[in-house]
């Protein structure tokens, strides 16, 4: 990782996903409510705000509540249906911004200190979080110059976020131990009793 010493005090625009259609979870992920009162994507929400003067609301955004929803800017998917690539097509292509904190909507554990992590000045474009080797590919710093490369993949129908991260000249900004535990999400029922957060319950 080639972190300069320098850190951003802030990105102005921070982007949450929330166009999926949770096939595995049966039901909108968004609309899941902690044990502390918020959903999921309140929760992400609240994180986000913290580090970023402004947030937007990404996809379909089944399940959210209109008043949460109101609370930020909302845009669509220009082509619905291709996952996370065309979330970032619209984002990147919306003029909102130049650059753009990206997460999913689903991190019900996150933090402002774990989005804070992506404020720090690192080279490359997209710049993304890893842990253990891993990489986090919807938890990143977007561009707006990437915008060519993902309607490069569009136009051949190569719909993995992933393989966008391998084309670039991707940063990463490795996540510490303590902070491991915020990367938690639920992906099935089946997921759910295993985290104390969750209730199992919708909105």
């Amino acid at each position: 990782m080639n972190v300069l010493s320098k850190k951003f005090n802030s990105l102005r625009t921070g982007a949450i996903l929330c166009g999926g259609e949770s096939s595995r979870m049966g039901s909108p992920k968004t609309a899941i409510r902690l044990v502390s009162g918020l959903t999921m994507i309140e929760h992400v929400y609240l994180a986000l705000s913290q580090v970023c003067q402004r947030v937007v609301f990404v996809g379909h955004a089944q399940g959210i509540a209109p008043a949460l929803l109101n609370r930020g800017l909302h845009i669509t998917d220009e082509i619905p249906g291709i996952g996370p690539l065309g979330a970032l097509d619209a984002l990147l292509s919306s003029g909102i911004d130049r650059e753009y904190l990206v997460t999913p909507c689903d991190l019900f554990r996150a933090t402002p200190t774990l989005y804070r992590l992506l404020t720090t000045e690192v080279e490359g474009s997209p710049v993304l979080l890893r842990r253990d080797g891993r990489i986090e590919p919807l938890i990143g710093r977007y561009q707006a110059d990437l915008l060519p490369m993902v309607r490069g993949q569009l136009a051949r129908r190569e719909l993995s976020v992933r393989r966008l991260v391998e084309f670039c000249k991707s940063g990463f900004i490795d996540v510490p131990d303590y902070l491991a535990e915020t990367l938690g999400n639920a992906n099935s029922p089946q997921d759910l009793p295993r985290y104390p957060e969750l209730t199992g319950g919708s909105a």
